[in-house]
């Protein structure tokens, strides 16, 4: 059954809601013009990474295109088609590191992994031309194709993470709403135990992501207060057992939300001081 446009339009808009907070200390933050044409660049891109589905997305592609974001596809060749309302998550959101080389849908002409490989690229594209990263990230991502390792990619993946952590919060609240307490999220897990690049948890990814943005930040201390705690955090989640009763169930619920109680109140301080936020939002 399709769900109302006005649900949609609201899930949507509490996606962003929750990325201004955590990038900049609220929702909703007064810009001017060419601010505000940035934010919706990037609110876009994720949108089109993680959540485009069907004919949807055209005036999204259309706002990266006025913007001068690099190489964007057309609609037909990142389309998310051919599958059941509400299951897109299992094609979008389980990890930005994720091999999807064994997912196929089969009304799709070509490999799933082939478009997912195209989103991934647009969003990285769209922090990349919002932001300016020095010359040897644009040699190297844009000459070299090695994105890996670089503020641009940890940027988005750090986009990314905030998006499914949004997701991790509404389908959490919505299950127990439901008494359906073994609860299948199609996503990257928030916490497994001993979590490696081989087995990867949202935390794991987080960490590397803010490592990468914010190690040699001149403000040590938050990112070390951040780091600590978000470390805090992801060792009680990994000790815990699968989420099957009532208790496991808000437990996870109260660890996603001093997850994103961390991150929103570092993040917005740590991205002030650096010289490629600031010089975008500052």
């Amino acid at each position: 059954m399709l769900m109302p446009k006005e649900s949609i339009a609201y899930e949507r808009d509490e996606h962003d809601d929750i990325t201004e907070e955590i990038l900049f200390g609220k929702s909703n933050p007064v810009f001017d013009s060419k601010k505000t044409d940035a934010k919706k660049c990037l609110e876009s891109a994720v949108y089109l990474c993680l959540d485009q589905s069907r004919s949807n997305g055209a005036d999204d592609l259309s706002i990266l295109k006025d913007y001068g974001v690099d190489a964007v596809p057309k609609l037909e060749q990142i389309a998310l088609t051919g599958i059941f309302y509400g299951s897109h998550d299992k094609y979008t959101h389980m990890g930005w590191h994720h091999d999807y080389g064994d997912t196929n849908i089969s009304t799709l002409e070509e490999p799933w992994e082939k478009r997912w490989k195209l989103r991934k690229k647009l969003l990285l594209n769209s922090v990349n031309k919002v932001f300016s990263f020095g010359p040897i990230s644009s040699f190297r991502i844009n000459v070299l194709g090695l994105a890996e390792g670089t503020k641009a990619d940890a940027f988005a993946e750090l986009l990314y993470y905030v998006h499914v952590l949004g997701d991790y919060e509404d389908k959490i609240v919505d299950n127990i709403k439901k008494e359906k307490y073994k609860m299948d999220l199609l996503a990257i897990p928030f916490a497994t135990r001993q979590a490696s690049k081989r087995n990867r948890d949202f935390f794991f990814d987080l960490h590397e992501s803010l490592e990468t943005l914010f190690d040699s930040s001149e403000d040590r201390n938050s990112y070390k207060s951040l780091s600590d705690t978000l470390g805090s955090i992801a060792q009680v989640a990994r000790s815990r057992p699968a989420v099957s009763s009532k208790t496991g169930a808000e437990n996870f619920r109260k660890d996603v939300m001093k997850t994103k109680r961390a991150l929103k109140k570092y993040v917005p301080q740590l991205l002030a001081q650096e010289d490629f936020f600031s010089q975008v939002f500052g």
